[in-house]
């Protein structure tokens, strides 16, 4: 079993919980950092390390209220992880939020389940 991640939310970064003995995966908040790549490094690396003993179910909760065009490069590169752990024949979601108004949030949802041959849901809150 591979250590838990929390990361705070910072105003440029996004919460981070990653739970796998609670199987809860967790990214909420706001993604605008200049440099994404040392906090998604992080986070990569971290799912690297699960995909050697994953849970047979995953899903992966993305609350994000602000992705900036670097981070969205980042959210992809991690969706893509999913994915092939998905090819393995593990369970795989990943449950998009957005706020009922955020109309920019809800199309960027649809793009990535466009892209992704994933499970992929959509919900507003």
């Amino acid at each position: 079993m591979v250590k838990t991640l929390k990361i705070k939310q910072t105003e440029s970064s996004p919460e981070v919980i990653f739970n796998q003995k609670k199987n809860i995966f967790k990214i909420r908040g706001r993604s605008i950092q200049e440099n994404p790549i040392p906090f998604y490094d992080t986070i990569y690396e971290w799912f690297k390390k699960y995909s050697i003993s994953p849970n047979p179910k995953t899903d992966l909760v993305v609350d994000m209220d602000y992705i900036n065009s670097t981070s969205t490069r980042k959210i992809v590169k991690l969706f893509k992880q999913l994915e092939d752990l998905q090819k393995d024949n593990f369970e795989i979601t990943i449950v998009w939020m957005y706020q009922n108004e955020d109309v920019m949030m809800f199309k960027k949802g649809k793009e990535f389940q466009k892209t992704f041959k994933i499970n992929f849901e959509i919900k507003s809150h």
